[in-house]
């Protein structure tokens, strides 16, 4: 009995800490590959999305990211989490924030709209919190782990028939 009880406190303390470890990684890996999914979409200007009319293409994408990670972000709390940003390509270190934007760069064009080809689509989740299943004082942090994923892509050519992109 003596042994049981010198052993089952570390090893309940190990087994929890493995679970959390483990849980924390698929949930990482499970964010990234929503936002990956949803640059997926993006970069196709599909209209639609599961055969529903997007009114916007940024809505449809915080929808992707949101069906793609497994509940994790479900509800208004994970949609604001979710951030959609548009980068002109002769100015990579700032997304747009109003549009039309005049090149000084001869190799790119003005841009017009916010999802025009050319730019770069990228999608954050930033500041998602997983509070651990069980803090052990000494053994695991007490606070919340903060998560977060990106994805980004070039936005390729209109879909035939299209001269400019769905709505932002």
């Amino acid at each position: 009995m003596v042994e049981v009880s010198l052993i089952i406190l570390p090893l309940l303390a190990m087994f929890f800490g493995i679970g959390n470890a483990c849980l924390l990684l698929f949930i990482k890996g499970a964010l990234q590959n929503a936002t990956r999914t949803a640059v997926r979409w993006a970069i196709t200007y599909s209209p639609t999305y599961n055969g529903n009319t997007c009114s916007s293409q940024t809505a449809c994408i915080k929808q992707i990211v949101q069906d793609n990670s497994f509940g994790f972000l479900s509800g208004s709390q994970g949609a604001n989490l979710i951030t959609v940003n548009y980068y002109a390509p002769f100015n990579l270190a700032a997304p747009l924030t109003s549009v039309p934007v005049t090149s000084t760069d001869p190799n790119f064009p003005n841009v017009s709209y916010f999802n025009q080809t050319g730019n770069v689509v990228e999608v954050v989740i930033s500041g998602y919190q997983w509070n651990w299943m069980a803090p052990i004082a000494g053994f695991l942090p007490q606070t919340a782990a903060t998560l977060g994923a990106s994805s980004a892509d070039v936005l390729e050519g209109y879909p035939v028939g299209t001269t400019s992109p769905p709505p932002y």
